[in-house]
């Protein structure tokens, strides 16, 4: 077979990239060793293997993230990652978000922030390093191992992002120029990559992935305390580390979450922040566990209570997020989420990730170590058996089996932790703190098993054979608000409680003081808000019971003390956000409402079916032509579309906007500039353009502009021949343009009629706009008719006869044929949407962001504290 040496590779860099990837691999795997044999106390000198082995894996991780990262900013396009999610025209804050766009990227992403986690961990986590870093050690390695690319017959290992591009995809080298300047110069053809999404193309998106991964990768270290109490048998002193990483972990992947929620609102089209899309449940489900977890390791440290029930939330945090990252990345999902990566064959190996976790997990909880090993070794094997089962059957009997066996080793992994701990069920005061914080903590649990089960439906189907269709946005607001309602009146209550018991007097007194004021105060907020739907109510009094309780506490119990107020700063920011998500929603006002009927989208789908987004579509966006006004919103709003720009790759539209007064006075004018892009492998791709005001937001995206239509010219069709006479009405074929025949021009006449030239004045009505036809008849040697063209009403109007009644010369009759075609003209398809007090939401995240960073802040120093003592 003849060797091409291909031209202009650096296939160096691409090498030390892979072996990079190999080094952190081993490394990872040799300091998890050493690190699990350091916690024994004979191998207690192979603790400084371990930290060796640790630092030499996370130097290999950071060599592979600088590798990769110049590979994209130097447009080297021999290599598929850099190709598939680079091109050249990019800046270099987009290139950034390149390197997150793909899976290998991410992977990469979440190992970067576990070398920073286990780095800081080294040096603070003090007796409890060794098991600590083994488990990060552990999770380290089966990533890297997501990074490999190795292939062994049809066995795959991983998806390098250092493969070439002719080594991923070889039809690559087959296109037909390449024959001609020869294959070993393909790099002339592939001088630009296919470019990122237009979609991610926004500073959110810059920034909102790396947060959000750090938020998945600090929620292994809560769990490796855990994993650690149980593996070293120190189960009642795991708590007490394990409670600030847990509020780092819920603040970040808070955090992480709002960013997603805000780039949404920023750059899609849906209309909104949170759709309850399936990736958008699956960062969802792991924060709420972990808040949950939160609330427990609070009540464990302040009582010693619960602490079943704190280690299986704990762990089951971690076992989410690996569990989320089965559902985006495994194409699973498939049409279910259009967040979701595509499949690229690493599902065995992110379920093998997770099966390995809980086995390892579950086995821990036997007291004797043989029994733990036999445990092991039998559930693992027997789930990867059934994973990789090599022969279908239509009975999902293998799914039934290893169903039965994740819920018998949870259920046996749970009794094991009743009785390591010894413990029973707790017996609470009615006015305890614990309780009335347990009862909280079930309520957000239960909001979470609820979007998990109805999130995992696509796994259902694929392991039961079932075709049960994903649930939308209704039916999760339906039931979602129950538990939003009950989260935000017993954040304004729990406070008030004490451990182990309250005085019910001294309870109440300010309760009921909260609950009056936030009562009057919603009464107030009805009339504002205009929010008369009786099953708001609720939930407008419980956000605002929230906010009024927990300032009032620390005003008056706290003494104005910020730095003890962090969880009451928080659950006062989420009132507020509860009552701005309420508002916006609720109140969500479409602005660009089609009363007009016309229709822009084909209602039926191909097979026949009614297809409702399409009708709704019709229902909520508006044609405005360039250079005309439109009144909207029961003419409070006039809309104009002034021009459109080309910045490459994108065309911005200038949009006017003007707001009127009941009385038709001018109130605000501004203009936006939506904008879009004519993706060749997306279609038309639209970011919308918002703009803020203290009480409201405009928000505004194109749905279809007039340059995606093809140019070349159409003929006319649906001819039609009308007689009438001045001041006749009349209509074209296809019934969409109105014509009214409204005066007769004589242009030039003999006296012996010999030489007659009239014109016609004809007013056309067509899409809500008013034009004049003129079409023309000549009558000399010959006669001659001058048809009437109005590209931008689509139609011809031909004067082809005059019939002239012979009893009354001024009573003429004109035989008249119209034509139509689509209208040409420069336009656009637009969709307006006010979303009433939106930064009521925005304010509430940053107020519970406040608090949870001020409740950091103080865990940290009550653990630098004790360690003094």
């Amino acid at each position: 077979m003849e060797t091409i040496l291909f031209k202009n590779e650096h296939l160096a860099i691409g090498n030390f990239g892979q072996i990079a990837v190999v080094i952190a691999v081993f490394s990872a795997f040799f300091a998890a060793i050493t690190y699990a044999l350091s916690t024994k106390e004979k191998y207690n000198g192979l603790l400084n293997f371990g930290r060796l082995f640790f630092i030499i894996q996370s130097i290999a991780v950071l060599a592979v993230f600088t590798i990769l990262f110049s590979i994209i900013q130097n447009h080297y396009y021999e290599y598929h990652y850099a190709y598939k999610h680079s091109s050249n025209e990019l800046p270099i804050y987009y290139m950034i978000s390149c390197f997150w766009e793909g899976q290998e990227g991410s992977f990469l992403l979440w190992m970067f922030w576990h070398v920073v986690l286990g780095l800081i961990l080294m040096k603070r986590a003090k007796t409890w390093e060794a098991p600590v870093l083994a488990i990060i050690a552990l999770a380290q390695f089966v990533l890297g191992t997501m990074l490999l690319g190795i292939h062994v017959g049809d066995f795959k290992i991983g998806s390098s992002p250092f493969i070439l591009l002719r080594e991923h995809s070889p039809e690559a080298l087959l296109i037909p120029v390449l024959e001609k300047i020869g294959r070993a110069n393909y790099l002339e053809i592939y001088k630009d990559g296919n470019g990122l999404n237009p979609l991610l193309q926004n500073y959110w998106m810059v920034i909102h992935p790396p947060t959000l991964f750090l938020g998945f990768a600090a929620t292994i270290v809560p769990f490796a305390f855990a994993f650690a109490g149980l593996w070293t048998k120190r189960i009642k002193e795991w708590t007490q580390p394990a409670l600030p990483w847990a509020l780092i972990a819920v603040l970040v992947l808070g955090t992480g979450i709002i960013m997603g929620g805000y780039w949404a609102y920023e750059s899609l089209t849906f209309g909104g922040y949170w759709a309850w899309d399936p990736v958008e449940n699956a960062s969802l489900m792991p924060w709420l566990l972990m808040i949950t977890a939160l609330h427990l390791l609070l009540i464990n440290k302040a009582t010693g209570k619960y602490p079943v029930l704190t280690m299986v939330l704990t762990i089951f945090s971690f076992f989410m997020v690996l569990y989320a990252t089965f559902l985006t990345r495994s194409g699973v999902l498939g049409n279910a989420s259009v967040h979701s990566f595509t499949d690229l064959g690493l599902s065995g190996q992110l379920i093998l990730f997770l099966f390995l976790f809980i086995a390892l997990t579950f086995a821990l909880s036997f007291k004797n170590r043989w029994h733990a090993t036999i445990f092991f070794v039998s559930v693992f094997s027997s789930l990867m058996l059934l994973v990789f089962w090599p022969f279908n059957t239509s009975i999902p009997i293998i799914s039934i089996v290893g169903s039965c066996i994740l819920l018998g080793s949870t259920i046996w992994f749970i009794n094991n932790l009743f009785n390591l701990y010894a413990s029973g069920l707790e017996n609470d005061k009615a006015y305890s703190r614990e309780l009335w914080m347990l009862i909280g903590s079930m309520v957000l649990l239960l909001s979470g098993l609820h979007i998990i089960t109805q999130t995992s439906i696509p796994v259902f189907n694929k392991l039961f054979n079932t075709s049960r269709a994903p649930r939308g946005e209704d039916y999760y607001n339906l039931w979602q608000m129950p538990f939003a309602v009950m989260v935000v009146f017993l954040t304004g209550i729990g406070q008030y409680f004490k451990y182990k018991n309250t005085d019910s007097k001294k309870f109440w007194e300010p309760v009921l003081t909260a609950l009056l004021i936030s009562v009057m105060l919603s009464v107030g907020a009805l009339y504002l808000f205009k929010l008369w739907n009786i099953k708001y109510l609720l939930l407008l009094i419980g956000g605002i019971f929230a906010i009024v309780a927990n300032t009032h506490y620390i005003r008056v119990v706290l003494k104005g003390k910020i730095k003890l107020a962090g969880a009451s700063i928080a659950h006062a920011g989420f009132g507020l956000m509860m009552v701005g998500v309420l508002v916006s929603s609720a109140n969500k006002k479409i602005l660009s409402d089609n009363s007009r009927g016309q229709g822009f989208f084909a209602e039926q789908t191909e097979d026949g079916k009614v297809d409702q987004n399409a009708i709704t579509n019709n229902r909520e966006n508006i044609l405005l032509a360039k250079g005309r006004p439109v009144r909207l919103a029961n003419n409070t709003l006039e809309a104009t579309y002034r021009s459109s720009k080309d910045i490459a790759p994108n065309r911005y539209f200038e949009v006017a906007y003007k707001f009127f007064d009941d009385k038709g006075q001018l109130k605000d004018s501004f203009v936006l500039q939506p904008n879009s892009q004519n993706n060749p492998k997306m279609g038309l791709v639209n970011n919308p353009d918002t703009r803020h005001f203290l009480t409201r937001d405009i928000f505004t995206h194109i749905t279809f502009e007039s340059g995606l239509e093809k140019v070349e010219e159409q003929n006319f069709d649906h001819f039609k021949t009308d007689t009438v006479g001045i001041g006749g009405v009349f209509v074209t074929e296809d019934g969409t343009r109105q014509l009214t025949f409204n005066n007769i021009n004589v242009i030039e006449a003999t006296p012996d009629l010999k030489k007659l030239h009239l014109q016609a004045e004809i007013i056309v009505n067509s899409l809500g706009d008013t034009f004049i036809a003129r079409p023309e008849f000549i009558s000399e040697d010959r006669i001659r008719i001058k048809e009437s063209v109005i590209n931008e009403a689509g139609i011809m109007v031909i004067m082809d006869r005059i019939i002239q009644d012979e009893n009354n010369d001024k009573n003429m009759k004109f035989i008249v044929t119209t034509a139509t075609r689509r209208p040409k003209i420069d336009y656009i398809i637009l969709k307006a949407i006010e979303f009433p007090y939106i930064n009521l939401l925005w304010g509430g995240t940053f107020i519970m962001i406040f608090g949870f960073i001020i409740s950091i802040l103080q865990r940290f120093k009550e653990v630098k504290r004790r360690r003094l003592l």
